[in-house]
């Protein structure tokens, strides 16, 4: 029995199959497809679950079988495969369900509470060919049943996924992009939707609000309720904003900064600096080495250190900044002391330099590229049966799409 049972029918089935057919390019497939269904009380005959070969399986369809087997019990392994007809040589599963059907799942329940087979296949199923899979798929390979299936399996994986150096001195990267990690449909549109959104959002801003003028202005846009007005930011983000590892415990005097002890003195609380250093209440982001790297269209990149100290109310504060990294007379150090505009202004460079940072070190190159040769080294080590794969496989996806 397959999709075509009646209603009628359905209420004297013992299982019902469900299968999900995966978002990705090229997995809709229409074609015969056989199941056999395992457990420690046996093994089905394979059971046709489509009527004919013009039975449709689309891209995040979930299609519901009511099958009726010999043993009413949980079912433990399948062996799932389709024929050559349809269009498609190749269907990609992403998941497979087998449950009790009622009242059968009364007699499950009250030997262990699970009458529920999970099977999450991820794999394409390609013609005439059949796919054995255990329950939960995830198992190590000293204990694997079907050990030809994954070497083949692995072994197809290493001929796709093949490491080059694109950027020189970056991390290797895949050589070329597998159909397997590119955007589904499903995130395309929702890129695009969200896109849209946010532009008429910015739009509707535009034409209800004055331009901007002055920094006053900037606090019109916060509303009290919904977004309230940022104070001491500054510090906020170097703790617990995008980039929060950089910031170090100040150790020493910073010689290579143009201000002496007594300067720093006067935001101390009546410490000096020596007091501060030992009681470690100064902290320090150094990020001198952005100075040397060379940008596009002959701009500059600051090279700034910030001092930082904590008050005795345990808040972080900055008290001096330095843009570039060596003295100079047209380098000064900027304190609390300053115009508040200028202030401000050292705060603002600082946090580009910071912002650089993060975007080119911590977020793309020990989060993208770094992460990029994990995801290939994995896929080509580990099958997508090992447990450590499915258990890093929700972080990889999209990753080398985004990259690309």
């Amino acid at each position: 029995m397959g999709s075509h049972v009646s209603k009628a029918e359905r209420e004297h089935c013992t299982h019902i199959l469900s299968i999900t057919t995966g978002d990705k390019k090229g997995a809709n497939v229409n074609a015969k497809v056989y199941v056999t269904f395992k457990n420690d009380e046996g093994q089905s005959q394979e059971i046709t679950i489509t009527k004919n070969h013009k039975h449709h399986f689309k891209k995040g369809d979930i299609h519901n079988f009511y099958v009726t087997l010999d043993f009413v019990s949980k079912i433990t392994d399948i062996e799932i495969r389709r024929d050559h007809t349809g269009h498609n040589n190749e269907w990609f599963v992403e998941l497979a369900t087998i449950s009790l059907n009622k009242p059968y799942t009364d007699i499950i329940d009250a030997v262990d509470g699970k009458s529920v087979s999970y099977f999450p296949i991820n794999r394409w199923i390609k013609a005439s060919s059949t796919l054995k899979v255990q329950e939960n798929d995830s198992v190590l390979p000293q204990f694997e049943m079907h050990e030809e299936q994954r070497a083949l399996e692995l072994a197809f994986t290493r001929d796709v996924y093949l490491l080059s150096e694109k950027i020189l001195g970056a991390p290797p990267q895949v050589e070329k992009l597998p159909d397997d990690e590119q955007f589904s449909q499903e995130y395309q549109r929702e890129f695009v939707t969200t896109f849209t959104i946010d532009n008429l959002a910015s739009d509707v801003v535009d034409a209800f609000h004055k331009p901007i003028d002055s920094i006053d202005d900037y606090e019109k846009l916060y509303h009290t309720k919904a977004l309230p007005l940022p104070t001491s930011m500054h510090t906020y983000q170097k703790l617990t904003g995008c980039n929060p590892c950089i910031i170090e415990l100040c150790t020493k005097f910073p010689e290579h900064m143009d201000i002496s002890k007594s300067e720093l003195e006067v935001f101390l609380e009546g410490h000096d600096f020596e007091e501060a250093l030992q009681a470690k209440r100064l902290y320090m982001i150094d990020l001198r080495y952005l100075a040397d790297i060379e940008c596009l269209h002959n701009k500059k990149m600051p090279g700034p250190t910030c001092l930082l100290y904590v008050r005795n109310s345990q808040q972080l504060v900055p008290i001096a900044i330095q843009l570039m990294p060596e003295k100079a007379d047209d380098n000064p150090v900027f304190t609390p002391s300053d115009p508040a505009i200028t202030w401000l202004a050292a705060k603002i460079w600082f946090n580009m330099a910071d912002c650089s940072h993060h975007q080119s070190v911590a977020h793309l190159g020990f989060t993208h590229l770094m992460m990029e040769s994990v995801v290939v080294c994995t896929k080509r080590k580990l099958s997508l049966s090992h447990p450590i794969h499915r258990l890093l496989a929700p972080h990889f996806i999209y990753l080398l799409a985004i990259n690309e």
